[in-house]
């Protein structure tokens, strides 16, 4: 027994019109919706098989492009065990490079939806928010950041990964692992940056009290009608480099979800954990090309010839916590002269056993 839908029930209608000499085959291809050749066909199958002619031949075939069940199976396990956790591009791109199965990411959505697996990510409604464009060139600007997670996964202690992204292509420049964010770590990650990929014309950074401090200004400091700086904050002004606080965490968003790929996709081995990040299940990312063809505007890292640059140190020893064992402090000779380049900055305290500086 077949059975008709209203689509099919009326194209046999005005078929069976056609036979009683009702309507012509050209007005009854109006009529259905199919042009007069199309419309003949119908007539003729109607004539051979009856009713059963105006049924579509693929009904109850299978699509020869469904994904087989067993497949199905393997991206369920898959999904619930080895890559637990991961979003639905993050699963897609790890099916198809290390298990070797071509699935798109909007079935691989269909599978995990169907077997009750919702997405890692909470999405929100959306919210009314003005997005700062991109800057227009390479080197304009740099977001930086620090993530305290679990990167050892159980293995070690807990860590911060503090990095820099750059703003016009998403280009991650640079990025390790420290304790805990600290001036020391910042020194470290800038002296890296600068030396490979030239001096940024701004930093773009929280108002951690590593960059921004709210006290009152020195004597000093009001005869020479300046604002409260950092040890991050002096350095980077004194080498030229904008640093520009930001107001929320939503407001340099580009490097805060650098660190949801990073959670789903990094980790590290416990004897490198000073060094930087080492991919376990690396997402594929490219940079974007910048708004204009101009090339970087990073200016060079300044040093005299025939000399390696040192990194960023600090003008003055400051206050460590309880659990710093010993120090050996270079002295500044920063009180003698202003460096105008990198190699002129004095040494940071080199810390016999780890400890990290909160105070600026």
């Amino acid at each position: 027994m077949t059975t008709l839908t209203m689509k099919e029930e009326k194209r046999l209608e005005v078929i069976q019109r056609v036979f009683r000499g009702e309507l012509t085959v050209v007005e009854a291809g109006m009529v259905i919706g199919v042009s007069e050749r199309q419309c003949y066909r119908i007539k003729a199958r109607v004539t051979k098989r009856g009713a059963k002619g105006v049924v579509h031949g693929n009904r109850g075939r299978a699509c020869k492009h469904k994904t087989k069940e067993k497949e199905v199976k393997r991206v369920v396990e898959l999904a619930k065990g080895k890559y637990e956790g991961f979003n639905d591009r993050h699963l897609t791109e790890k099916l198809v490079e290390q298990e070797k199965l071509e699935i798109s990411r909007e079935k691989v959505r269909q599978i995990l939806r169907g077997a009750g697996i919702a997405s890692p990510r909470k999405r929100r409604g959306n919210k009314h928010r003005s997005r700062r464009e991109r800057k227009a060139a390479e080197g304009m600007m740099l977001q930086v950041d620090g993530s305290p997670h679990h990167w050892l996964e159980g293995r070690g202690p807990s860590l911060c990964l503090i990095g820099a992204i750059d703003d016009a292509t998403g280009k991650v420049v640079g990025a390790m692992f420290v304790e805990a964010e600290s001036t020391w770590g910042y020194f470290r990650l800038f002296s890296e940056v600068f030396s490979k990929h030239g001096l940024p014309q701004s930093v773009y950074a929280d108002r951690h009290s590593i960059f921004w401090t709210d006290r009152e200004p020195t004597l000093e400091e009001q005869l020479k009608n300046q604002r409260p700086s950092t040890e991050v904050g002096r350095g980077l002004q004194e080498l030229g480099v904008t640093l520009i606080p930001a107001g929320s965490p939503q407001a340099k968003g580009r490097i805060e979800r650098l660190w949801g790929t990073f959670r789903t996709g990094w980790s590290v081995n416990s004897d490198e954990r000073e060094r930087k990040p080492h991919p376990k299940h690396k997402s594929r990312s490219s940079a974007i090309s910048p708004s204009t063809t101009a090339n970087s505007l990073s200016r060079p890292y300044p040093s005299p010839p025939g000399e390696k640059p040192t990194p960023p140190r600090l003008k003055e020893p400051c206050a460590l916590n309880k659990n710093a064992l010993s120090l050996r402090i270079t002295p500044s000779p920063l009180k003698a002269r202003s460096f105008k380049s990198p190699n002129l900055l004095p040494l940071a305290p080199t810390p016999i056993s780890e400890s990290m500086c909160m105070c600026c």
